[in-house]
């Protein structure tokens, strides 16, 4: 696999937000008078609309970003990679780690002010663990021998063997079990929870206008700081190049993903801020090993020695990027930075291909072996410069 990690890009008009406190009379100059204050509205764009806003739907990127804003599992991954408190406070392993004890936050509501307790990760992880459920979690609840709620404020997860880990399966959302009933996993498409949560986070869904925007309003049970916008406007806006007006227009707050062509002009523009975010977007090439050329380790290291993977970087995604090694991006604590990705080296790629076997014996300028000429095809996504 050849991996190409592109660095995302964020950008924001200056000045969006909340309106600054009026400066006392006499005192225009003071510092504090222009610190901003908690309140007003954030406009973002997006590029599709979220198909679900269910915890336990397939998630897209759009969606997974709405929901960030609404949900939280019972751990959650901090900034260093590591897991941290979410729903669940503290937990501790057994002596043989296949236990695992969490004790859950006290004051956690659900956006319509009913409590949310243990009963409800239960109910959530009976029904994405169900026979016929078709949920992507579900992947994540193999290791899960048993779950159990002896209290309200406490979980007990069982593992059949100790798992690599076992967090992993503490990071699923949970379901408010007051309103689901006799909920079945062919049902959460079409229940109208999916398009109207009930939220524990900072923000609950005031409005979806369909094919058009959501708003998200503040969550007034959430127990935790109160988030600093009253009100999120997330528009959807399918083009990049009509994201980018409506921001210069002033019509949007935060772009965020941002065509690498028009950084340059946007740096030129005092009223735009462009905050370059690392991120583990990949671009890789997979062999399909069902072809027989691509059988021999030989020939698949050749293209891996004629890829220009920097050359790529530089001239596609204007320096944007940089050469991997593996699945593993810089941004993840397990990232080894000794692995280095292969040279690019044609050389070392057509040393390769003859070692196996593919010579151009008819000089037609085309590799060929046993009278059949060394011919793939690449298939990509319409429209990806990579």
């Amino acid at each position: 696999m050849h991996w190409i990690p592109i660095l995302a890009l964020v950008v924001a008009l200056v000045g969006c937000g909340p309106a600054q406190d009026d400066a006392p009379a006499g005192n225009e100059d003071d510092g504090a008078s222009k610190r901003p204050r908690s309140g007003g509205t954030i406009t973002f764009a997006i590029n599709a609309e979220p198909p679900s806003l269910s915890p336990v739907m397939p998630s897209t990127r759009v969606s997974t970003f709405v929901m960030g804003m609404m949900h939280f599992g019972l751990v959650r991954m901090q900034a260093d990679g590591t897991w941290g408190p979410g729903i669940a406070e503290s937990w501790e392993w057994s002596e043989d780690g296949t236990q695992l004890t969490m004790k859950l936050r006290d004051d956690l509501k659900w956006s319509d002010g009913d409590p949310m307790d243990s009963a409800d990760v239960v109910a959530t992880y009976e029904l994405v663990a169900a026979e016929d459920s078709p949920f992507p979690a579900k992947n994540l609840l193999e290791p899960l021998a048993d779950i159990d709620a002896p209290d309200p404020g406490t979980l007990v997860f069982t593992f059949a063997d100790r798992p690599l880990d076992p967090l992993l399966s503490a990071v699923v959302n949970p379901l408010p079990s007051h309103v689901m009933g006799d909920l079945r996993p062919a049902e959460v498409e079409s229940w109208p929870r999916s398009r109207d949560p009930l939220t524990v986070g900072p923000f609950r869904l005031a409005e979806w206008n369909a094919g058009e925007s959501l708003r998200l309003e503040r969550n007034p049970h959430y127990p935790g700081r109160p988030a600093y916008f009253e009100e999120v406007i997330v528009k959807v806006v399918p083009d990049p190049g009509v994201q980018l007006l409506q921001l210069e227009a002033g019509e949007v707050d935060v772009v965020q993903s941002v065509p690498f062509g028009e950084v340059e002009r946007l740096e030129k523009n005092d009223d735009i801020r462009l905050h370059p975010i690392e991120g583990s977007t990949m671009t890789f090439l997979l062999h399909n090993l069902t072809r027989p050329a691509l059988q021999d380790a030989r020939v698949r290291r050749a293209i891996s020695f004629g890829v220009d993977r920097q050359a790529m970087v530089d001239g596609l995604l204007y320096g944007f990027g940089q050469p991997a090694a593996s699945a593993i991006a810089p941004i993840f604590p397990s990232h080894d930075g000794s692995v280095q990705p292969d040279p690019h080296d044609p050389v070392r790629a057509a040393e390769l291909l003859t070692e196996a076997g593919w010579v151009d014996t008819d000089g037609d300028s085309i590799r060929d072996k046993d009278g059949v000429s060394l011919s793939l095809v690449l298939l990509t996504r319409a429209g990806d410069a990579v």
